[in-house]
């Protein structure tokens, strides 16, 4: 049987496989350890591994961190290895935490120990999965997406269109993100170009847009793939009395595209031409596609539905909505998928979804679309 412990590391949550046979040190891959945020210039260790199938490794270094288990604080350091092991807390830092294979047991029951599932307050998940709330995008593995041309069709190009020059600085900021990140990259000269449009936003940024009905929508074939009905998605919900809304930062822009389709999306603009190597919102089937991944990324989850951009985790009782909740954060954080906090609303006996409320087994017309509605009468 194997045993797990989740351990503050420096005000973040890892979990961790206990060893308690032969290895003393505590290893975490580079890759989880890079998650902590933790920033100190990693020590020489002078010490090699071997791992359960006798491969010799060496660590990349150490760290001295700080740790904390059930109100047991210590000092330890942390053994940072390759990617592709497995995170083992060994005999040392359980012997300091004082860690009782009797006690984790009893928590766990078959799932990692209950602590995990007391995440109720916003400062708790964020401990837990400090990655998942970073205001960036990810790239999904395992999925590349290829947009498909009509029989015949042939390369659409739009020229650029003008961006009013009080506007221009912040288009360049935001463009030199998604270049930095990249999303976009410079092509020399491209047969294809959608034009670029900027929107001013409430809170003095822009949001970036391609008009992509100006001639590449038409070029593409549609494709076909059922997205649920709302009522269905609302329905799904009418038993639960707790539910957690999570917002999707820059969704689309998490799912690849091969390069035929990058080219496909090319933007034109005052810096001049640059393809598009994520899904594109604007590109017809863009919609479909991200309802068919993130289907078959949350397939599985108990009480967890998405539409589009938004997923909701729900429960009849608090900690059953946590435990829903906790599986779905560590799905989204295995798929590099991040989410906008700012957007999200957690352990809610009242959501407003789909322009309707969902509160006490009911289901009704949220009152701003029906003002709305009575307004334009």
């Amino acid at each position: 049987m194997k045993y797990f412990i989740s351990v503050e590391i420096e005000n973040r949550y890892q979990k961790f496989e206990v060893d308690m046979g032969a290895c003393y040190y505590t290893l975490i891959p580079d890759n989880q350890f890079k998650r902590l945020g933790i920033k100190r210039q990693l020590e020489p260790t002078g010490i090699a591994f071997r791992s359960y199938i006798d491969n010799v490794f060496l660590p990349l270094g150490k760290v001295r961190v700080e740790v904390e288990h059930k109100g047991h604080v210590s000092f330890e350091d942390l053994y940072i290895v390759p990617d592709g092991f497995d995170p083992l807390l060994g005999k040392v830092w359980a012997r300091h935490l004082k860690t009782n294979l009797n006690e984790i047991d009893q928590n766990t029951d078959n799932d990692i120990q209950n602590e995990i599932f007391s995440i109720q307050h916003i400062t708790d998940i964020e401990k837990h999965f400090p990655e998942v709330f970073e205001q960036k995008v990810g790239c999904v593995p395992n999925f590349t997406i290829k947009l498909k041309l009509r029989a015949g069709a042939k390369p659409s190009y739009t020229p650029k269109r003008n961006v009013p020059y009080a506007l221009r600085e912040k288009v360049d900021k935001e463009l030199g993100s998604l270049e930095a990140a990249g999303i976009i990259s410079k092509s020399i000269t491209s047969d294809w170009g959608s034009p670029l449009v900027v929107i001013p936003k409430g809170d003095r940024t822009v949001r970036l847009c391609v008009d992509y009905k100006a001639g590449v929508n038409d070029l593409l074939m549609n494709i076909n793939y059922p997205i649920k009905k709302i009522d269905e998605v609302l329905n799904s919900l009418r038993d639960s009395k707790y539910f957690c809304k999570l917002d999707l930062f820059k969704a689309y822009l998490h799912l690849q595209i091969d390069e035929e389709s990058s080219i496909i999306q090319t933007i034109s603009m005052l810096r001049g031409t640059y393809k598009m190597n994520r899904l594109s919102f604007g590109i017809k089937t863009a919609p479909a596609e991200f309802n068919r991944v993130i289907d078959q990324i949350l397939n599985g989850l108990p009480k967890t539905i998405a539409y589009f951009d938004v997923i909701v985790v729900h429960g009849k009782a608090k900690d059953q909505c946590s435990k829903n909740l906790f599986a779905c954060l560590e799905r989204l954080r295995e798929y590099d998928l991040y989410l906008n906090i700012k957007k999200c609303t957690f352990f809610q006996t009242r959501i407003e979804y789909l322009g309707h409320v969902v509160e006490n087994n009911k289901i009704s017309r949220s009152p701003s679309k029906v003002e709305a509605i009575i307004q334009m009468q």
